[in-house]
């Protein structure tokens, strides 16, 4: 028998610098979870984890609290966004969400590594022109076809990385 993985009709991820004592007030009926970011151990919940380290990574390092909320519904919802203690507000409405979710984290994962094989490419290619210049390699056309390459990575790397910001924004964040 095949087991599925199942996810919570819908939850929120409020994120942070501090905790809200009226939170309980807006979301009667649902389930209230505080973590403080810098503290809790988030490996039992990775929706959390993923979505926290994208929202550090494109969004504000300094969030430091996250509070989720399983089965919000949506005059809560305006309550939280009315009172302004959380800076960015995050929706997963559903496995499809979840799943959307891990994508987005994975890709941004790989193009993490991507960057430091980019960079590494960068450094060995500056090195190997400084050598041949030292050894009176006078190829101009070469340095200049290297640098319009060199130029043309950097920049469809920007892309690539404002292109996932941009996709998990306009997924997830309300």
């Amino acid at each position: 028998m095949r087991k599925t993985k199942s996810a919570p009709k819908s939850q929120l991820f409020l994120f942070s610098k501090k905790f809200n004592k009226l939170i309980e007030n807006w979301f009667p009926g649902s389930l209230i979870i505080e973590y403080d970011l810098l503290e809790s151990d988030l490996s039992s919940f990775p929706e959390l984890y993923r979505c926290a380290e994208l929202v550090k990574d494109f969004i504000d390092e300094g969030l430091s609290k996250a509070t989720v909320v399983i089965n919000y519904n949506e005059k809560g919802l305006l309550f939280t966004k009315l009172d302004n203690t959380y800076s960015v507000i995050c929706r997963l409405n559903g496995i499809k969400d979840v799943k959307k979710l891990n994508q987005i984290y994975d890709a941004w994962e790989v193009y993490g590594d991507r960057q430091n094989d980019i960079e590494q490419y960068l450094f060995d290619t500056e090195k190997i022109m400084r050598f041949l210049k030292n050894a009176d390699f006078s190829g101009k056309q070469v340095n200049a076809k290297e640098e319009k390459l060199n130029s043309k990575i950097i920049n469809q790397s920007q892309e690539l990385s404002e292109a996932i910001k941009a996709h998990f924004k306009k997924s997830f964040v309300y």
